[in-house]
C-alpha cells in the first residue's frame, strides 16, 4: 500500500501535469511572425508616461479609427511596390499604381477615413518616389529575388502564448545585394516617425520580426549564414539596417 507521501507526490505530479495542458490548450495553433512587434507597438501606447491611471481604455477608444487608417494605407503602399514593373520606368510606374489607391483604401474603411488614409498613402508614394529609396530600388531592380514572399517556420519559443504550431510571415523585399552579393531582407513600414528617439524605438521593435523572416529564409534556403535585414522607412525615406540577437 502507498504511503501518505508517495500519493501527495503523484498527487502533486498530476496537478502539474493538468497545469501545462491547460496552459497548452490555450495556446494558438499559429501566428504571424509580426504578432510581436505589434504587440510591442499598442505597450508603448499604453505605456506612454502622459496618461492618467484609467485612460488606457479611452485611449484604444480613440486609436481604433487612426490604426484602421494606418493598416489600410500600409495595405495599399505595400499592393502599390509589388505591382510595380522592376523592368521598367520606376518613376512612371509608381505614379501609375499612385492613381489606383483610392480603389485600394476604399475596401474596408468607413467613407469619413478614407480622405486621410488617401492623403497619406499618396504622401508616402510620392516622398519614396522622390528620394533615396527610389535610387535604392532603381539600383537593385534587376537583383529583386521576390516580393511579397510567405514565410512559413516553426515556432521556437514555448512559453508566454507561442503558438504550437507555426509561425507565417510576408516578406515584403527579398533581394541579393549587387555589392556583396548577399541576400538581404527588406520590409517596408508606413509608420509616421516624428523623431530619432521615435526610430530608435521603432527599430528596435521590429528587430524581433525582422528575425523571424530572417529564420525563415535562411532554413528555407540553406543559407550557411543569415541574411542582412533592413527597414525601410517611407515615411522618412530611409534604410535602417537592425542589428539582430
Amino acid at each position: 500500500m502507498a504511503s501518505v507521501k508517495e500519493v501527495r507526490l503523484v498527487a502533486e505530479a498530476l496537478a502539474s501535469r493538468r497545469a501545462r495542458a491547460a496552459a497548452q490548450l490555450e495556446r494558438s495553433f499559429g501566428a504571424a511572425i509580426s504578432a510581436r512587434a505589434h504587440e510591442a507597438t499598442l505597450d508603448a501606447w499604453r505605456e506612454a508616461p502622459d496618461l492618467e491611471a484609467g485612460e488606457t481604455d479611452a485611449l484604444a477608444t480613440q486609436l481604433a479609427p487612426s490604426r484602421g487608417v494606418a493598416a489600410a494605407v500600409g495595405t495599399a503602399v505595400h499592393g502599390a511596390l509589388e505591382r510595380l514593373d522592376l523592368s521598367g520606368d520606376l518613376a512612371r510606374g509608381l505614379a501609375e499604381q499612385a492613381e489606383r489607391l483610392e480603389d485600394e483604401i476604399v475596401r474596408g474603411l468607413a467613407a469619413r477615413e478614407r480622405p486621410a488614409a488617401l492623403a497619406r498613402a499618396g504622401e508616402l508614394l510620392e516622398r519614396f518616389a522622390g528620394g533615396p529609396l527610389m535610387q535604392r530600388l532603381s539600383a537593385i531592380a534587376s537583383h529583386v529575388l521576390a516580393r511579397e514572399l510567405p514565410v512559413l517556420l516553426p515556432p521556437q519559443a514555448v512559453g508566454d502564448g507561442a503558438p504550437t504550431g507555426y509561425l507565417a510571415g510576408v516578406v515584403d523585399l527579398l533581394y541579393r545585394d549587387p555589392d556583396t552579393g548577399l541576400l538581404v531582407v527588406a520590409d517596408y513600414k508606413t509608420d509616421r516617425i516624428e523623431a530619432d528617439e521615435a526610430l530608435a524605438e521603432s527599430s528596435a521593435r521590429y528587430a524581433r520580426q525582422g528575425e523571424g523572416y530572417v529564420r525563415a529564409v535562411q532554413q528555407a534556403l540553406a543559407l550557411p549564414t543569415p541574411p542582412r535585414f533592413e527597414l525601410w522607412y517611407l515615411d522618412l525615406d530611409r534604410i535602417e539596417q537592425t542589428a539582430l540577437d
